[in-house]
């Protein structure tokens, strides 16, 4: 909601056990990690990463309805999942992901422009190729997370475009199951218990 065009940086290496295959939900027991159990060759790019056979799609629909039984809207973050995860088609790491954010995003609200870096064949080393996505898309300023600190110099000053941080929280606490407020969570959380509510908690 921050930006006017957002870039999925999906022509990265992929690392392992990172937000892209799993993530954190919050049942009345305590937070628990929800897993996609990828296995990839060493050097993969992101958009290459393949989603595993077997129950796993069955089992994580299982375990976020019942561990978010009780929450008052539920019913609306298992309607967005479901669309995904029972849509055999989708067979890759990136697109599941990819589909679900722009759901989610829609759900929340959020109009902004949608755009895979692979649509944009970037050049350079690493933070080259952030400049040239940003200069390809007529970026006058380019949000970054605040991970990205340990490897962008000052590279962009000469660059023309404004480098900004992303702030994250707090965020307004809102009623979870189980004792205690963990923001720390998936977005699954935060629509389950809010529903269209939501946008107000997050910015």
């Amino acid at each position: 909601n921050e930006v006017d065009i957002f870039v999925f940086y999906d022509i990265v290496q992929y690392t392992k056990n990172d937000w892209r295959n799993r993530n954190r939900i919050k049942p009345s027991t305590g937070y628990t990690w929800m897993t996609i159990p990828v296995s990839t060759k060493s050097n993969s790019m992101i958009d290459e990463v393949k989603l595993p056979g077997g129950k796993w799609r069955k089992n994580h629909l299982s375990t976020i309805r019942y561990s978010y039984s009780k929450a008052p809207h539920m019913s609306d973050a298992l309607t967005i999942l479901e669309k995904r995860l029972n849509n055999p088609e989708i067979i890759m790491l990136s697109e599941l992901n990819i589909s679900l954010i722009r759901d989610f995003s829609n759900y929340l609200g959020i109009e902004c422009t949608f755009i895979n870096s692979s649509q944009l064949s970037p050049q350079g080393d690493r933070v080259e190729r952030i400049i040239d996505i940003c200069n390809k898309v007529g970026a006058s300023e380019y949000l970054s997370g605040d991970s990205a600190q340990s490897y962008i110099g000052d590279e962009f000053e000469s660059s023309g475009i404004k480098l900004k941080w992303m702030k994250y929280g707090p965020f307004p606490e809102y009623n979870q199951l189980g004792d205690g407020f963990d923001d720390f969570v998936s977005i699954i959380d935060l629509v389950a218990h809010t529903g269209q509510d939501a946008p107000t908690y997050i910015w």
